[in-house]
């Protein structure tokens, strides 16, 4: 299984053969597409890296369009944040902690900003420009 309980989002890192998987077991799986592959032919698919930073069930992920070791990606939680990620990192290099659940997120095209929509109606910003890629923020 893939997930303790339901999954609540999948998506692709750009321009890598890495799917990402959320859950409302609080987890996020990086998955390797061969090693998915291969397990529809009887294989088992181990996830590649796993992040537990979240408290309550993830609900939205959102990739940046760089890939590489470098790639960020963004999640969103019902337990009122949203964290930016970096493939190669084992932390997320930011939490920003929003006033209500989360319900979903996107990052721009440039990967400056981080926008989430929460359970109350509103859309929070975050600028990201103060996130280095080489894994302080």
């Amino acid at each position: 299984k893939a997930h303790y309980r339901a999954v609540t989002h999948v998506t692709f890192l750009e321009g890598e053969l890495v799917l990402l998987s959320a859950g409302e077991d609080a987890l996020i799986h990086a998955w390797n597409l061969v090693d998915v592959l291969c397990q529809s032919s009887g294989g088992d698919a181990k996830p590649v890296a796993t992040w537990s930073e979240h408290s309550l069930p993830v609900t939205s992920l959102s990739c940046g369009k760089t890939g590489g070791p470098g790639a960020l990606f963004l999640s969103s939680s019902l337990d009122h944040s949203c964290r930016v990620w970096q493939l190669g990192a084992k932390l997320s290099l930011l939490t920003v902690s929003c006033p209500s659940p989360v319900l979903c997120c996107c990052l721009d095209a440039l990967e400056q900003y981080a926008y989430a929509g929460g359970k109350d109606g509103n859309i929070f910003e975050k600028c990201l420009t103060e996130v280095s890629r080489s894994g302080g923020g």
